[in-house]
């Protein structure tokens, strides 16, 4: 329960100090163009997986769905659409770059890094 010394001004809940360190509530410095990346490039990796595996067929239907559906940024274009205007070989190199930083939910499916090797589009 957060309580208040005055109008405004939030604690932490005082049962939180000893299970986390300070350094963990201490805030970080952030690489907000980084974190904007992530946020866009997890998304169109988990819809190249729904391609990879046939779940969607078309890829204006994921690229509509993703604006319409969840607020994927219109101004990429959708999903799909982020990915062909990157170009799908810096695209599958972000995606390593960010797997070798973060883990395994930025690896790009196969039919991906196979389109990149011919540098093909959606």
């Amino acid at each position: 329960m957060l309580t208040r010394k005055r109008a405004g001004a939030k604690r932490v809940f005082g049962g939180v100090l000893p299970t986390y360190s300070r350094s963990i509530l201490t805030p970080i410095r952030l690489d907000v163009e980084e974190l904007k990346q992530r946020f866009l490039v997890v998304q169109a990796v988990e819809a190249a997986r729904t391609m990879n595996e046939r779940i969607v067929t078309d890829p204006r239907d994921a690229d509509v769905g993703s604006i319409l559906g969840f607020g994927f940024p219109p101004f990429a274009g959708g999903v799909l659409s982020y990915i062909d205007f990157m170009g799908t070989t810096k695209f599958v190199k972000l995606c390593h770059k960010f797997e070798a930083k973060y883990g395994p939910r930025f690896t790009p499916p196969k039919r991906l890094e196979e389109m990149s090797e011919k540098d093909e589009t959606f």
